[in-house]
């Protein structure tokens, strides 16, 4: 009688364990792609603010200013501004993905290409167009 719980307990082990060893592929794909996630909705929300402090300033006319935070992940390889458009690259998962949005007004200035959380200076311009800067 003993040995049959002693075989029933190593039952439940190897079975408890294959279930542990199987789960863990699952939860690594699982954070991978959460991260992948995480950093493409990052980046299309700064390029988003970007954008949109740029129509408010330019619909308020010149010398208007808007700061506005940005956060940009890791793996940031090219920023762009000029246009109308605010283009941001990164690479994910050893792919390259780019972002673009569209403003009313022509835009010029830099992002930051590099990861961290910066303060962009949005301000209207005589000509019509609108300046973007890190402060």
């Amino acid at each position: 009688m003993r040995a049959r719980k002693a075989q029933t307990s190593i039952e439940y082990l190897v079975v408890v364990g294959m279930v542990l060893l199987a789960s863990v592929p699952l939860f690594y794909y699982a954070v991978r792609e959460f991260s992948a996630t995480s950093a493409l909705t990052s980046v299309n929300d700064a390029a988003n603010a970007l954008t949109n402090a740029a129509d408010d300033v330019s619909l308020a006319g010149a010398g208007a200013r808007r700061l506005v935070w940005i956060t940009l992940p890791g793996g940031v390889t090219n920023t762009s501004v000029g246009g109308r458009h605010v283009s941001i690259s990164f690479n994910v998962r050893g792919k390259e993905t780019e972002i673009h949005t569209l403003a009313s007004a022509n835009l010029s200035g830099a992002i930051p290409a590099e990861q961290g959380t910066f303060r962009m200076a949005v301000e209207a311009l005589e000509s019509g167009g609108v300046l973007i800067n890190a402060t």
